[in-house]
């Protein structure tokens, strides 16, 4: 946009700034006089019959407003402007940069615009603080384009309220709410853990897979039942095995002894979610989760008998469908080469929603209605934390930037946009992104189970630096194991005091840590770590 001497004056003189002489190269384009060319310095010096040593110049163009002055003898000086600094920033993924640039639209523009200030304020902090960098970029624009998506959907479909599962429902409601939306989001409480665990009481034996994972070695029945909070009856026997098929298909012949088992978890959390929804008609709701298999969608449609629709960022070609399931990005694996690329660190995508707070096991009746029991916490569920609160706090800060303008952001084009920056990260992280995200422990079985680092699953082949990457983060080891033991959950959580301690503040990480090491401990610990940088 390119305004004339008369239009800056006004502006200027509106906000209180009275100048002697304004000049705009627009005036004389007409006459090819401008910056590009170096002719707007020679006009100025004619007008105000001044040598061109007499000025002095200031400007973000590095070619029009420092080179081409000083070619005409102005001295000039060169101030970037924030976009500027930010293009050239190598901290911030170049292929995520690159791929916002070239959609140029209002959206993507928006989030440079953003980024960009964001950077110049010190947001990212001095040691760029990449948890809270993927929660800006990846984390805000999967949200914005999430919470765009579902209200578009409900809004069309006549939905009143939208029930978000636990615990990434937490997070989604709340950026529902600063974001802005005009649907009624609700929580209930649903891990996977909850949901499909009941259904064992009615001989549903296909959640068998999903809770009792495939895994090397002898598999007893008294350890796994533990893992999901549940006790081996002494009527029945400890069942062990190392054949995965030879133990599934024991648990299936266990038939009525199941009931005994779940006691009354089934009818407590069927009770449950009919309190929560019955008000209204099936038709009027959804479901609302992060996606991939939907076991848990599968497992409430067989619980209340229903045929709930839902919303979803992605499932799987062999995900539950029940014809009534809308996804953001792909659906049952179509897209096949955006499904491909999200599937392949569904880890990452899984950061953006996750919540900090202690997983539900199950709900129970009480005099004041029903009540949630929680696992408890260890030192790789509080390691997790640190990394997911920043992660959540700069996607909950990027969505109160944009949203003043959600009025005239399109749902489709923030897709657009969110795709293509978790693609970029996902297969071209830089070394930094890798090596910080791909630390962060995940565990993807349901109940209290082993932690892994993210890096265990994400591999970006197209890295060129992915063997260099790799060793930096010095867990092949641990990879290799198959495993975590104790010491090593322990050594993550080590690491996240090394990277709280790079760039945020000491005492949040003394304040989370030190419940963990001790106090005396902390104190060697922060040793330890200063000395290891």
């Amino acid at each position: 946009m390119y305004l004339s001497s008369e239009q800056i004056k006004k502006i200027l003189i509106k906000n209180g700034f009275y100048l002697d002489h304004v000049f705009s190269s627009s005036d004389w384009r007409k006459e090819d006089i401008g910056k590009y060319n170096g002719k707007s310095f020679v006009k100025v010096c004619r007008e105000l019959n001044v040598f061109p040593e007499e000025i002095i110049h200031f400007g973000d163009n590095i070619q029009s407003d420092f080179i081409n002055a000083n070619e005409k003898g102005v001295a000039s000086i060169h101030l970037p402007s924030a976009m500027e600094e930010l293009m050239q920033d190598d901290r911030i993924n170049p292929t995520v940069k690159s791929a916002l640039k070239n959609m140029d639209t209002l959206e993507s523009s928006l989030l440079l615009g953003n980024l960009s200030r964001r950077l110049k304020e010190g947001y990212f902090g001095v040691g760029y603080n990449v948890a809270r960098a993927f929660g800006y970029i990846q984390g805000g624009l999967t949200a914005a384009a999430f919470l765009s998506f579902m209200e578009e959907e409900a809004l069309a479909n006549g939905k009143k309220a939208l029930f978000c599962l636990t615990r990434d429902g937490f997070t989604i409601k709340q950026a529902a709410e600063i974001f802005g939306t005009s649907i009624d989001f609700r929580v209930i409480w649903s891990s996977r853990r909850m949901c499909l665990v009941p259904l064992l009481a009615k001989n549903a034996f296909w959640v068998l897979p999903s809770l009792f994972p495939y895994r090397s070695g002898v598999l007893r029945l008294s350890e796994e039942l533990k893992r999901l909070h549940l006790a081996l009856p002494e009527d029945v026997e400890d069942f062990e095995s190392d054949n995965y098929h030879d133990f599934l298909k024991y648990l299936e012949s266990m038939g009525s002894k199941w009931r005994e088992i779940i006691g009354s978890e089934a009818n407590s959390y069927r009770d449950y979610l009919r309190s929560e929804m019955d008000q209204y008609e099936d038709e009027d709701i959804s479901l609302v989760d992060v996606g991939w298999g939907l076991t848990s969608h599968k497992a409430i449609d067989q619980l209340l008998g229903s045929c709930l629709s839902g919303f979803y960022l992605g499932t799987h070609d062999k995900a539950y469908n029940n014809d009534r399931i809308k996804n953001l990005f792909f659906s049952y694996g179509e897209p096949k080469k955006i499904c491909t690329a999200l599937m392949s660190a569904v880890e990452i995508l899984e950061l953006i929603f996750s919540d900090a707070s202690p997983s539900a096991v199950r709900v129970s009746r009480s005099k004041f209605g029903f009540e949630p029991e929680f696992e408890k916490r260890d030192s790789s569920d509080l390691s997790r934390d640190i990394f997911v609160r920043e992660v959540r706090a700069g996607m909950l800060d990027f969505l109160k930037d944009i949203a003043p303008y959600r009025s005239i952001l399109k749902a489709d084009a923030l897709k657009e946009a969110a795709e293509a920056v978790c693609i970029a990260l996902i297969e071209n992280p830089t070394a930094q992104e890798y090596s910080f995200l791909g630390n962060i422990p995940h565990v993807r079985e349901v109940g209290k189970s082993q932690f892994y680092p993210i890096s265990y699953w994400w591999n970006p082949q197209s890295n060129a630096d992915q063997e260099e990457i790799k060793k930096s983060l010095e867990v092949e080891s641990l990879v290799e194991e198959k495993h975590l033991s104790q010491e090593s959950k322990l050594d993550f959580v080590a690491e996240g005091a090394k990277n709280i301690q790079r760039s945020w503040h000491n005492r949040i990480a003394r304040s989370i840590l030190t419940p963990i090491f001790g106090h005396s401990r902390i104190n060697k610990l922060s040793d330890f770590v200063y000395d290891r940088n």
